[in-house]
């Protein structure tokens, strides 16, 4: 599954990721790997996180 989270380019994504893969993992979620992207002329940053739902 991937969970798609975008916010402006200009501030920092570090505490927010950290936020959205604990709070994935803490739903029972597998450790999500992350892909960081900018897009739009560099002013939105673009963050995509993988898992799965562990049974």
């Amino acid at each position: 599954m991937q969970i798609h989270f975008f916010m402006p380019a200009n501030e920092s994504y570090i505490s927010w990721k950290k936020k959205i893969r604990k709070a994935l993992f803490d739903a029972g979620f597998t450790f999500p790997e992350v892909i960081i992207q900018t897009e739009d002329e560099n002013t939105i940053r673009h963050m995509i996180f993988e898992c799965s739902i562990e049974e």
